[in-house]
């Protein structure tokens, strides 16, 4: 035998180990996707109950920490009861605790729990039922060939699979439990408008505002004329043309944006909002515009329908440090201290070019909060270019 028959051999031999290695595997894998695939009334059930019978369920998990209460129906966070939750999601949640079936049994007594992740679970889920009746779940490993988890009980031996329609409800955050605020269109849209101000911390700026049309007076020779919008910088100086396209852009980039990386909630305080620089924003925008009222004399008489001003200001503060992630915890995030950039804490604003421009590097991300609101996300100024940004002019 030559040194090359030999080696073909050796490589065949490697080969069919490796072909019977696979065939082993999949078989494996086929095995438990069968028995996986199992009708559903052969399904274990854990716990069958109506989602009106929870009364609580805490979710502790490597990013959540979180107790939902329920109450006639409605869903609260038990520290933060005037917290904006999610419905959907929190009943999502009670679903999950409240009809808990399992695909099957895979382990009886003396199983080891490390070898089903469950010495170290994905999530711990207490849920109180009414009457007083409590269950512990632990979520362990994920089984790859069934497409499901591993889970026990507190105070039961076995460990079960269950499927990700209960599983997928716990991995909600914080971040996705919240409702996220936006800024609350006028009733007439941007036909309501009258103004649009946009001031930086530098002093510079820019503000549209609309010039009515005139309407011909009969008769006269003359014609209608419509509506446009003046452009003018903060400093006074005025921009010849009509920029009508380009308040409207402005309109519909500001009112359709829709953070949705929020780093705290329920702030509201002046010093709450000096934290994130909102307290002397490096951006304000200021939107205003005219809404019909009705007042209704203290005398009795017919009601009085009046047209005033009203204004919705949305701010944008300090620069968010590189190293700062959206958490999703009330308070949690490290804000950038006001007035300083979060690298070389040099005083922010000294032109409109200069390191505070919307499109620099070091001005990525930046706290931003809606008008009235109590929620600070992190907004990436390219989001907002069409608000922030001088529309060119010949």
């Amino acid at each position: 035998m030559n040194k090359r028959t030999g080696k073909l051999i050796a490589l065949l031999a490697v080969l069919a180990v490796a072909v019977a290695a696979y065939f082993v595997a999949s078989a494996i894998a086929k095995r438990e996707q069968n028995r996986n695939d199992t009708p559903d009334e052969t399904k274990i059930s854990i716990i069958d109950k109506e989602t009106a019978d929870l009364v609580s369920v805490t979710v502790k998990a490597a990013a959540s920490d979180y107790t939902v209460a329920q109450s006639g129906g409605k869903y609260t966070l038990r520290d933060d009861a005037d917290f904006p939750l999610d419905q959907d999601r929190a009943k999502d949640i009670a679903a999950a605790v409240t009809s808990v079936s399992a695909d099957r049994r895979v382990a009886e007594a003396g199983a080891d729990s490390s070898e089903y992740g469950l010495d170290s679970p994905l999530y711990t889920v207490t849920a109180k039922y009414s009457g007083g009746a409590e269950m512990t779940f632990r979520i362990g490993s994920y089984n790859r060939h069934t497409d499901s988890y591993y889970m026990s009980i507190a105070g039961e031996d076995a460990v079960y699979l269950v499927g990700k329609t209960m599983t997928s409800p716990l991995g909600y955050t914080m971040k996705d439990l919240i409702v996220n605020e936006t800024l609350t269109e006028p009733d007439e849209k941007f036909k309501a408008l009258t103004a649009v101000k946009v001031a930086f911390s530098n002093g510079t700026g820019f503000r549209y505002s609309l010039v009515p049309g005139k309407t011909a007076e009969s008769g006269d020779g003359s014609e209608d004329t419509g509506d446009t919008w003046a452009l003018s910088l903060l400093d006074g100086t005025a921009i010849k043309g009509d920029f009508s396209k380009e308040a409207e852009a402005l309109y519909d980039a500001l009112f359709g944006y829709k953070p949705t990386d929020w780093v705290a909630y329920g702030v509201k305080t002046d010093e709450q909002l000096k934290e994130y620089g909102l307290d002397a924003p490096y951006a304000e925008i200021t939107v205003y515009y005219n809404d019909t009222v009705v007042i209704t004399p203290d005398d009795s008489s017919a009601p009085i329908t009046k047209t005033v001003e009203k204004t919705l200001t949305v701010r944008i503060g300090s620069l968010v440090p590189a190293e700062s992630e959206p958490d999703g915890e009330t308070g949690t995030s490290e804000p950038a201290e006001s007035g300083t950039t979060a690298e070389s804490g040099e005083t922010e604003g000294t032109s409109a070019a200069d390191n505070d421009a919307p499109d620099s590097e070091t001005a990525e991300k930046r706290y931003f909060i809606f008008d009235s609101g109590k929620i600070v996300y992190i907004s990436k100024l390219s989001d907002l270019s069409a608000v922030l940004e001088l529309p060119e002019w010949e």
